[in-house]
Formats: C-alpha cells, sequence, structure tokens
C-alpha cells in the first residue's frame, strides 16, 4: 500500500469537503487556510505553487517535530494570525505501538493551518509533551520569513502563558516546565 504525503491528505480531504459540501462556516480555521493557500499563487522562479509548497515544507516540519519528540502524548497547537483573527488548530498525538499517531481529520487541519502561517509568515507552534511521572514539558516556535525559529524558555513561556487573541496574561500551569525548544529543520 502507498504512503499518503499531506498533500495526498489535503487533496483527498478538499475534494470531500467540495463534493459534501462539509466545509461550511463554522470551520473558520480551517475555510482561511484553504483560502490562504489557494490564493497564495505560483513561484516567479519555478511556476510551482506556493500554497501546495507550503503544505510540503508543514508537512516537513510536523515529521521532523513528531521524530523529535519523546513521551506518550503530545498537544500540539498551530496558530495563524490573520489580520485581527487569531486561529488555532489543535493536534493530539499518542504513542501507539512505539510510533506517534493522531486522527487524520485532525493533521490535515493542523497541515493546511500550518501551510498557512508559512505562506502568511504570521504562525506558531507550541508543544506540551507529557510522560507518566513526570511535570509536563512546553516548547514554542515561531514561523516567519520561510523560517522556523525555536524559543528560548523565557519566550515560551510568554507565548504559553498569553491569551492569543486577547494578549493578556494567561496563569502558568501547574506541573509544567517551560523549556527551550529544539531546531527542526
Amino acid at each position: 500500500m502507498p504512503t499518503l504525503t499531506a498533500r495526498d491528505l489535503a487533496e483527498t480531504a478538499l475534494l470531500e469537503h467540495l463534493i459534501t459540501g462539509t466545509l461550511d462556516d463554522r470551520d473558520r480555521t480551517t475555510n482561511l487556510a484553504v483560502t490562504v493557500l489557494n490564493s497564495a499563487g505560483t513561484c516567479a522562479c519555478c511556476s510551482e505553487s506556493v500554497g501546495w509548497t507550503a503544505l510540503a515544507v508543514a508537512d516537513h516540519i510536523l515529521a521532523a517535530l513528531t521524530d523529535a519528540l519523546t513521551g506518550d502524548r503530545h498537544h500540539i497547537v498551530c496558530t495563524f494570525e490573520d489580520g485581527d483573527d487569531v486561529l488555532a488548530a489543535p493536534l493530539h498525538l499518542a504513542r501507539v505501538c512505539g510510533a506517534l499517531a493522531a486522527s487524520a481529520e485532525d493533521t490535515v487541519r493542523f497541515l493546511l493551518t500550518l501551510a498557512a502561517g508559512v505562506c502568511q509568515g504570521r504562525s506558531g507552534l507550541t508543544v506540551r509533551s507529557s510522560k507518566v511521572g513526570a511535570v509536563d514539558e512546553v516548547r514554542a516556535w515561531s514561523l516567519g520569513h520561510g523560517a522556523i525559529t525555536p524559543l528560548n524558555r523565557a519566550q515560551t513561556f510568554a507565548a504559553y502563558c498569553t491569551d492569543a487573541a486577547t494578549g493578556e496574561p494567561i496563569p502558568p500551569q501547574p506541573d509544567t516546565e517551560y523549556c527551550d525548544a529544539f531546531p527542526l529543520s
């Protein structure tokens, strides 16, 4: 059986949404991400779709992240700014038979949102990792200007303990360590 790529999953999901009409206004994150990717145009140098290229980059980022994560459970959130709106796509990963797994629908939504962030350059990732018998660890990255930048523990704390919609501080959560993020390449 062939391995499905992020593009395969996204094309399938978009086709299903178009056929069934299930992509509606209630899912603003997916709607916005699809709009951004579809309107990104083509590269002036190579004529490739900027949106599909961004989706490939998002797939690479997620693969690098999941390869580097240890532990049994991870809650990843991609946030994406569009004007005054801050949209978020969560992805819950759990280790099953030694590998991290997530629902296909959540993975597609997450990858589309991350790809839109890659296109627009106003996006971030936070990861909360849980291990049995240990405190949770939180790491964060920012995306901008075609690069993903790991945040240090102070920047991670500031990103995780700030309400994305209002900019107001949020109290730190108990049993949580804010850590330096590692490079993703």
